[in-house]
């Protein structure tokens, strides 16, 4: 008894090593940040606020806010992956110029209803990522040949200004509208289409021809940075019979905002009403997608085409993070308040919810580097993991010990063997025939605009899912004429998505690019049908 009163004792006091080394690593050790994966190329992040920056005394002077003070604030894109958004703003001082050096804790943001904190705010130029440039050219015979060969030129400095991390595509718009060339890096691809502009239409669908560009600056291709802008000239009047209206431009713009930055250029014969209203449309349609307008006047079209150029790479990036935030693929309210000395600046904007794909940690990405031994309380870890091991083998001992001197208790008698029971299988029914039907892949289809805009519809794609104005149809939509009985397909493979057109009057495109077959599609893109634009959202099985 004494021998184990003793060996108890041991145990008790190699115990409380351990627990007083356990107490002094929690008081020695200072947690590491947590570093920030952000979706997107941003390869210089600012760090974020630390707490003890919050936590200062009243007594201490804050810090300057700026050496030149914020006078406004605009959002020129949102594009999330949540829960992470990527918010571009546009900060100016009174006499308007740019201002960058602002501090993340200057700032706050709400996504609709979800608080969303700053994670770091810093220039664009110094994020080291790129832009998708859309340039809307106008074809139409309102120009002179050689205005038109100073806009060839202008888009051809602008091209030879691209990094390797931006791309660019072309639109042209008169009477039709064509994609001339799709996003690229290629400056030589580029600047051959630009040579190949020509004057060639009388009328202009100048909005049809933002339709498209807006369509092609919400695409989800993996390659294409996530800012995107669209740059045209035009003198704002669209006098092609039929098309797409203002209101549906505009409709398209508050949905998922891509900026548009227009040159307000009218030729002579153009009359001053015209020219106000037409430069007019064009302002609005600029302020509303967060882009900004200038009028050319009588400067260079070379000169106005370089300080836009500017303007554009002037901007701020802020990034959020929601952890609040749904991801369902829906857009809501997004706001921006920015304590710049004495006054708080708000702007305001909209953010489509994007479901973000999990981004690969640092360690996971990047060659581990060489780590110190770590230690506690002077000693090496490994020497205190023994010691531990230790203490649970002497304790294992002592049990076994323990086991040994006391009776064993006789087995208790095993009970009779129960005889074997044959169950008979039904003829009909072998093991091998039994099916279990797979679920579908559970979807919802978000009507962005047209006669149904704000509607959704839930469905499973099985191995076939319809799209059209057929009662039979999996999505029926009845009140869009341009849309075909039996339009469009879904289907279901391997947990994948696909869309397939049906030979449909109108056809079918994703994202603003016609299907001419079976395409595979994600979460969040958008599918066009007639006049109906429908943003899919992959729904998790419950």
């Amino acid at each position: 008894m004494m021998h184990r009163a003793w060996y108890l004792g041991l145990f008790l006091v190699l115990l409380s090593q351990v627990a007083c080394a356990a107490d002094v690593a929690a008081a020695a050790s200072v947690p590491a940040a947590p570093a920030l994966a952000v979706s997107g190329a941003v390869t210089a992040a600012a760090a974020a606020p630390s707490a003890s920056a919050a936590a200062l005394p009243a007594s201490t002077p804050a810090p300057a806010v700026n050496s030149v003070v914020a006078g406004s604030v605009r959002i020129i894109q949102a594009r999330a992956a949540t829960p992470k958004v990527a918010v571009y703003l546009d900060i100016r001082s009174e006499s308007g110029a740019a201002v960058s050096n602002i501090k993340a804790d200057q700032l706050q943001a709400d996504i609709g209803p979800y608080p969303a904190v700053p994670q770091s705010f810093q220039a664009f130029a110094n994020t080291g990522e790129g832009i998708a440039t859309i340039f809307l050219v106008d074809v139409s015979k309102s120009l002179k040949p050689d205005q038109f060969a100073q806009i060839r030129s202008a888009l051809m400095q602008w091209t030879e200004k691209m990094s390797d991390k931006d791309r660019a595509a072309i639109v042209s718009f008169g009477e039709t509208v064509k994609t001339v060339q799709d996003f690229t890096a290629d400056k030589a691809a580029l600047k051959a289409k630009i040579d190949e502009l020509a004057l060639t239409d009388v009328h202009t669908r100048l909005n049809e021809g933002l339709m498209r560009a807006l369509d092609m600056g919400r695409r989800a291709d993996a390659d294409l940075p996530r800012r995107r802008v669209i740059v045209t000239l035009s003198d704002g009047i669209a006098d092609a019979a039929g098309g797409s209206t203002l209101a549906e431009t505009l409709a398209r713009i508050q949905e998922e905002p891509v900026p548009i930055y227009a040159i307000g250029f009218a030729a002579a014969s153009v009359s001053a009403t015209d020219k106000d209203q037409g430069f007019k449309l064009l302002g609005t349609l600029a302020h509303a997608s967060g882009g900004e307008f200038v009028a050319a006047g009588s400067k260079p079209l070379a000169q106005i085409y370089s300080a836009l150029n500017g303007t554009i790479h002037e901007a701020n990036l802020l990034l959020l993070e929601c952890t609040a935030c749904p991801g369902d693929g829906r857009a809501y309210p997004l706001r921006v308040k920015l304590q710049a000395d004495q006054r708080v600046l708000t702007a305001t904007s909209e953010v489509r919810l994007v479901p973000g794909a999990v981004t690969p940690t640092a360690a996971a990405s990047e060659p581990a580097a060489a780590v110190a031994p770590a230690t506690v309380a002077g000693l090496p870890l490994w020497l205190w993991a023994a010691g531990g091991a230790g203490v649970v083998a002497f304790l294992g001992f002592l049990l076994t010990r323990r086991k040994k001197s006391e009776p064993v208790s006789p087995p208790a008698p095993s009970p009779e063997p129960t005889p074997p029971q044959t169950v008979q299988k039904p003829i009909d029914t072998p093991a091998t025939a039994m099916v279990i039907p797979r679920a579908g892949l559970p979807i919802q289809l978000t009507a962005v605009n047209g006669a149904h805009r704000g509607r959704e519809w839930r469905t499973e794609v099985g191995a076939e899912s319809m799209i059209g104005r057929a009662a039979s149809c999996a999505v029926v939509i009845d009140d869009d004429s341009e849309v075909s009985s039996r339009n469009s397909v879904l289907s279901a493979e391997g947990g994948l998505l696909f869309v397939d057109d049906l030979g449909s009057t109108n056809g079918t495109a994703i994202n603003g690019s016609p299907i001419t077959g079976r395409r595979r599609v994600s979460d969040g893109d958008l599918i066009l049908v007639g006049r109906t634009e429908l943003r899919l959202t992959i729904l998790k099985r419950l």
